[in-house]
């Protein structure tokens, strides 16, 4: 992993569970001395996050965290509900031996932490199996676009779960994709994506009577 992964891994996640807020102003400087990590991968680190619709970067102004929004969400999940499956598809048909290993063990931890209603644990769960997905598909552009689909997603749920969300709920549907992947079905994955993408569609729309 170089020090530019580190750093977007780590101010993503700082992002998605809301210690970096929507409205916070993001200095590399400060980052570069938070992570250890040099100002140039932090520089770099952030132009990704922009990519991702997580930051703005403005001149003068700097980088500041984006405002969570419902209708953005479910735009998003417009886009998600086409590329999830395909690429869960391609992964199910693609993957490798050890990757197989890898989402089976996941799906066992998932379990356990939504579970245990560990969400930090589970944040970073979900976060290790959109890379898995991602791995397996061998697909770049799919790559691409759900890496700021999946950073969108963490973040919203991460700001409404305790209201409206289950996390058990939430972690068994993901860990019944990595079964199905790790199994090598594409018919119980494709079913368990479409599943998924329901519920998260239920989520969102229960946050507008909030």
């Amino acid at each position: 992993m170089t020090l530019t992964d580190q750093a977007y891994e780590t101010i993503e996640e700082q992002i998605c569970t809301l210690v970096l807020p929507p409205g916070a102003s993001l200095s590399e400087i400060k980052l570069s001395e938070q992570l250890g990590i040099g100002k140039t991968p932090v520089r770099e680190a952030l132009q990704r996050l922009k990519y991702d619709g997580l930051i703005t970067i403005t001149p003068r102004r700097g980088a500041m965290v984006t405002s969570i929004d419902i209708q953005s969400q479910l735009r998003v999940l417009e886009v998600r509900r086409v590329i999830e499956p395909l690429t869960i598809s391609l992964a199910t048909t693609r993957a490798t031996a050890p990757q197989r290993e890898s989402l089976a063990r996941l799906a066992g931890a998932m379990r356990e932490a939504g579970d245990a209603a560990e969400n930090i644990t589970l944040i970073r769960l979900d976060a290790e199996f959109n890379q898995l997905v991602v791995d397996a598909a061998q697909n770049d552009l799919a790559r691409r676009t759900m890496a700021s689909i999946n950073a969108h997603c963490r973040r919203f749920w991460f700001q409404y779960y305790k209201s409206v969300g289950d996390a058990a709920t939430e972690a068994h549907l993901h860990a019944d994709i990595a079964d199905a992947i790790a199994r090598n079905a594409p018919a119980d994955a494709d079913r368990a994506s479409h599943l998924l993408l329901d519920y998260f569609q239920r989520f969102t729309r229960k946050t507008l009577d909030l």
